[in-house]
């Protein structure tokens, strides 16, 4: 009896420390607790903290989609396999290379309606506030000097990490240090820093991009958006001071609204050469030169730039409508909205 009582007492410690334990791993980690960057000749329990470190939103996603309440909810278990919880961090260092290489240059199309779709998981993914303030200051002191970063932008953040990781060899010592070995030791770095930045990407790419030439191998075939609808975040409420990035299609008031942002005024700074030639910038308040306010300009009831001085763009005056948008550098009056006919030639067609 004395043996089956101590048996029975040691199985209770054993339990009461097992749920200790299980308590521990449902709480985030401390930042006091934040890993070192190199995982190599570290073992394999060292590599499942780190992972459970650096991905536990990643984790919580998917547990809590798989014990919601109603059954029907819940997500089939090949929809679990594809969880990007189980991709290596080399995977995932990977994929936001490419989805940056997909988005470079979508702010100078015709219409940047997926770049702002982009953004509008900006909020989010950079925990409510300009990316700069949050990473270590010798690494952006190194990075502006190389090129301008519009600061509340989620695309400029993904910009930042592949040159980061392209341009590895031309970092300083100090940084090498501080970002570690690449793929795990960069990834790890900025998901500590950014931890839901990563599954916002995927939520992006999987919503508008999982068809892309460039992206689709990330993506299983055979899953439709329902089936990752329990895991997938939706667009919230963009970081980027004005909300959106102009183009020709966006609206009239979206683009009065950029136009009417306190733009910074520092005297004696460079005049930012993108607002003088434009009267827009999309740096916003992160902008590191001088914005004159002499150089804003109104806009039409399309949102096209009315430049009174300047010829009349042919391309408005022919079609009423002009693909270059508030970067266009001539003259959109009022009176031409509508499309004009085209002269017929006075020669006779050949053929």
């Amino acid at each position: 009896q004395e043996q089956e009582e101590k048996g029975e007492g040691a199985e209770g410690e054993a339990t009461a420390e097992g749920t200790e334990g299980l308590a521990e791993t449902r709480e985030r980690p401390s930042e006091q607790q934040r890993p070192t960057r190199s995982l190599e000749a570290k073992g394999p329990s060292f590599r499942v903290q780190e992972v459970a470190y650096v991905s536990w939103y990643e984790a919580n996603n998917l547990v809590y989609s798989m014990i919601q309440l109603d059954p029907r909810a819940r997500p089939t278990m090949r929809a679990v396999l594809e969880h990007p919880f189980w991709w290596s961090f080399e995977k995932r260092i990977s994929f936001i290379l490419d989805l940056s290489h997909r988005m470079e240059n979508e702010d100078k199309v015709t219409d940047p309606t997926l770049l702002n779709f982009l953004e509008r998981y900006g909020k989010v993914a950079l925990n409510g506030r300009a990316w700069y303030k949050q990473i270590d200051t010798v690494l952006w002191d190194e990075s502006k000097r190389h090129r301008n970063y519009c600061t509340d932008s989620l695309r400029d953040l993904t910009r930042l990490i592949r040159n980061k990781v392209n341009h590895y060899r031309d970092n300083s010592e100090e940084v090498l240090a501080l970002l570690g070995p690449v793929p795990d030791g960069v990834y790890t770095y900025f998901a500590t820093i950014f931890p839901k930045l990563f599954f916002s990407l995927f939520s992006f790419a999987w919503r508008y991009l999982r068809k892309d030439p460039l992206l689709q191998r990330y993506f299983p075939e055979g899953l439709t958006l329902a089936d990752m609808d329990s895991f997938v975040l939706p667009p919230g409420e963009p970081l980027l001071l004005g909300g959106v990035f102009i183009g020709s299609n966006t609206s009239a008031k979206a683009a009065r609204n950029n136009l009417a942002l306190d733009l910074p005024q520092r005297p004696g700074a460079p005049v930012c050469s993108y607002f003088q030639k434009t009267g827009f910038c999309r740096y916003g308040q992160s902008c590191k030169f001088d914005h004159p306010p002499e150089f804003k300009v109104e806009v039409n009831s399309k949102g096209l730039p009315l430049r009174p001085g300047q010829d009349v763009c042919g391309h408005y005056a022919r079609e009423g409508s002009c693909k270059y948008g508030l970067t266009c550098r001539f003259h959109h009056p009022e009176h031409l909205t509508g499309p004009r006919p085209r002269k017929k030639s006075k020669e006779a067609n050949p053929f």
